[in-house]
């Protein structure tokens, strides 16, 4: 049964990751989305009129530099339990719960890391290309920390479901 929290605590944590993640992403689509309209502006010889825009970025590549520490800890903590765990019945809605968010976590990145790679030229024509190339890096290091986390809830959630045969401890 001690099991089953543990579960759950993890799926707890895991699923705040992922609205970490999902914030993170708000806030880089609205700095594409601002970078777009300072291109604009910038190839029509218009002056840029999003004066904090350089400062938005800062604290977004800020933000995204602690997201991916946050999601290394989560990636090794939930490697840590996956090794740990044994069947039990009971856990079988918490290691699916765990499962769906480590896969989830590892998509959103992906496809906010596809979506910066996309737009990155709007930030390079508004005149912030290093600072778009520094997130890009900052974004995949976090992709990178959630590459094994499929993997790892899959683990756990077999180990979780399946019953020892014979021979298997």
């Amino acid at each position: 049964m001690e099991q089953s929290h543990i579960l759950q605590d993890l799926a707890g944590s895991l699923s705040t990751t992922s609205g970490h993640v999902r914030t993170v992403g708000t806030n880089v689509e609205d700095l594409l989305f601002r970078a777009q309209h300072i291109a604009h502006a910038v190839k029509n010889r218009r002056p840029p009129s999003d004066s904090e825009f350089a400062f938005d970025l800062k604290g977004v590549r800020q933000a995204v530099r602690l997201l991916a520490a946050e999601v290394g800890e989560a990636a090794s903590h939930l490697a840590r339990v996956a090794r740990t765990v044994s069947y039990e019945a009971a856990a079988t809605g918490p290691a699916a719960n765990v499962q769906r968010l480590s896969s989830s976590i590892k998509g959103s990145l992906d496809t906010l890391v596809g979506q910066v790679k996309m737009g990155r030229h709007h930030m390079h024509n508004a005149q912030y290309g290093e600072e778009a190339v520094y997130l890009l890096n900052d974004l995949e290091a976090a992709l990178g920390q959630a590459k094994a986390m499929p993997s790892a809830g899959q683990a756990l959630f077999t180990r979780v479901t399946e019953p020892p045969g014979p021979g298997k401890p």
